[in-house]
């Protein structure tokens, strides 16, 4: 323990490098005792320098997580870390957990932010929430409308896109028509594509064959192919079975495409599914629930 008052000392020396070893310090060892997180807020309204910012945006998941979005919303006030490799992410890292908990200060501080990676991850997270609680999506979408910088709304859109990436369809979000709107009088080719897509989601929602494609392309992206799969296997045709056989051995997929073996009974996949369950410990629990769904597996 290198003991507070020295901690404090490295605080105020005034030099960079050890401001920085200061907060990962004062993170360690005092981050849940009060006070801490005004510490490290009044220190962020000093606009310090970028070494010290990225310390206090690692910092961010080691205090209370009710104290996170306000030390957030200072950090991502810094226009030049819009384009730094890290600082964005850790600021995410630090304030993930929070968004779902505290949704309406997820929203301010989404709109409020000069990072766009960090608006974008905020709605991605949001939205992945949609159908249980679709009122944060509506007041984010009303807010990025409103706001002057149209670089918010499509960050926006363009993490709720992500958010619903493999999706069949998506209950539309009672704003989405003044969304619709805003597009039309917009500029930007790339806004109107993110919301004619979406618009596709919220109405008679995405084409068979283009959910198939998601979950059979490799370099989509994971939520978006796991994702494809549960909204396929909500209607488990008989021609998904070989895909699913197929798909119990992808890292990314296979376990939905085994728990989707539950809804199919055919002499041979109790011992796939016994396979699976050898070659992954992680998820054996999703392959012992399949194996115990059907008598001719349980046996």
């Amino acid at each position: 323990d290198f003991g507070r008052e020295n901690i404090e000392a490295l605080l105020a020396s005034g030099d960079e490098p050890r401001i920085a070893m200061g907060v990962r310090w004062f993170a360690e060892d005092f981050g849940e005792d009060g006070g801490t997180a005004k510490r490290f807020l009044a220190l962020a309204k000093d606009a310090p320098d970028g070494l010290v910012r990225l310390e206090l945006a690692s910092a961010l998941q080691r205090i209370p997580l009710e104290e996170r979005i306000p030390l957030a919303s200072v950090l991502s006030q810094v226009v030049a870390d819009a384009d730094d490799r890290q600082q964005p992410l850790m600021i995410w890292y630090g304030i993930s957990e929070a968004v779902p908990a505290f949704p309406e200060a997820a929203v301010e501080l989404a709109i409020d932010s000069k990072l766009p990676t960090v608006s974008r991850l905020i709605a991605r997270r949001l939205a992945e929430e949609i159908e249980e609680n679709p009122d944060p999506v509506n007041d984010l979408l009303t807010k990025a409308a409103a706001n002057a910088d149209p670089g918010i709304l499509s960050a926006v859109l363009t993490g709720i896109g992500e958010a619903l990436g493999g999706w069949s369809q998506a209950p539309k979000p009672a704003v989405w028509e003044s969304i619709v709107a805003a597009g039309n009088e917009s500029d930007s080719p790339g806004l109107k594509d993110r919301i004619r897509e979406l618009s596709v989601l919220f109405g008679d929602g995405r084409a068979r064959e283009e959910l198939l494609a998601i979950a059979a392309n490799l370099e989509a992206d994971p939520g978006a192919r796991r994702s494809a799969l549960v909204h396929l296997l909500r209607q488990p045709d008989v021609d998904l079975l070989p895909l699913l056989k197929k798909w119990v051995t992808d890292k990314v997929i296979a376990p939905e495409a085994v728990r989707g073996l539950a809804l199919y009974e055919e002499k041979g996949l109790s011992a796939q599914i016994l396979n699976f369950w050898t070659r992954n410990p992680i998820h054996r629990p999703v392959a012992i629930d399949t194996l115990v769904s059907r008598a001719s597996y349980a046996s």
